[in-house]
């Protein structure tokens, strides 16, 4: 029993790491993305009268906009490589209410506190469907 809490123990503190690496790396591009939000701010008057700063205003705003979708990307893809606890167990529940619910309900609703992953447990029903 301890050699499996001993493993067990060890998997969640890799896991933390790889979390607390990319809650760093979206800390600082938020912080990039502030300053680029700010510079636009300035430059857009400018771009109005000055067709070069006008063109380099636009790939900036690509740019962040790329960085933004990028990222919102990569962190599907961090939950989907967690394995939550229990969440075969929640998708059985969910699969149960959808097939064999009452045909009265046409909703089913998830709640709860944000990051307890309410959204991967959708897709993982969806794309197991």
């Amino acid at each position: 029993m301890t050699f499996l809490l001993d493993k067990l123990v060890t998997l969640l503190e890799n896991e933390l790491r790889v979390v607390e690496r990319r809650w760093e790396e979206i800390v600082y591009v938020k912080g990039e993305l502030e300053r680029i939000r700010d510079f636009l701010r300035v430059t857009d008057t400018l771009a109005k009268s000055d067709e070069e700063v006008e063109v380099w205003v636009k790939q900036i705003r690509d740019v962040a906009h790329e960085t933004k979708d990028q990222d919102r990307r990569e962190d599907a893809v961090l939950l989907d490589m967690i394995d939550l606890v229990r969440i075969e167990e929640h998708k059985s529940k969910l699969v149960g209410w959808l097939i064999n619910g009452d045909s009265r309900h046409e909703v089913v609703l998830l709640a709860r506190m944000g990051g307890l992953g309410k959204t991967t447990l959708e897709k993982q029903v969806y794309d197991d469907a």
